[in-house]
């Protein structure tokens, strides 16, 4: 039941992105998810982090369900995938200054092995991300 609602959440938070002022987005960004853990502090997972794990899960069950479902799973993937794409060009965009196309990189790299999300990302519009910052010239600045 929850795949069913899940797109049109990812379309409503995605929709933050185009619609809302940026401290809006901001407080958005700031938010992370409480996860239960053996020690007795409380880790903060954050959003692109969280939604690592919901891709790997979806992609999962796209493999593993039969082809009827394999449609809105493929469009669950891109939704989940253009939202991650806006949150780390959020976080990581020129406007951030140089440092933050390191940062980029970094997360890409760290993220390296998990090659259909990069491709997914690649496909959803971290390609723009990284239009960005080939446009504002910073990027010359941080090589």
């Amino acid at each position: 039941e929850c795949k069913t609602f899940l797109p049109d959440m990812l379309s409503c938070f995605n929709a933050i992105f185009c619609f809302f002022p940026e401290d809006c987005v901001e407080k958005l960004m700031g938010g992370s998810l409480k996860v239960d853990s053996a020690a007795s502090e409380l880790p903060a997972l954050p959003l692109a982090d969280l939604m690592v794990i919901l891709h790997d899960a979806i992609c999962a069950l796209r493999d593993k369900d039969d082809t009827e479902d394999r449609a809105e799973m493929d469009g669950i993937v891109k939704l989940l995938s253009r939202l991650l794409s806006c949150v780390l060009g959020f976080r990581m965009a020129p406007r951030h200054g140089a440092d933050a196309f390191g940062d980029l990189v970094a997360w890409v790299t760290e993220h390296a092995e998990r090659t259909q999300l990069i491709q997914d990302l690649s496909r959803n519009g971290l390609d723009n991300v990284a239009m960005e910052w080939i446009a504002s010239g910073l990027v010359d600045d941080t090589q």
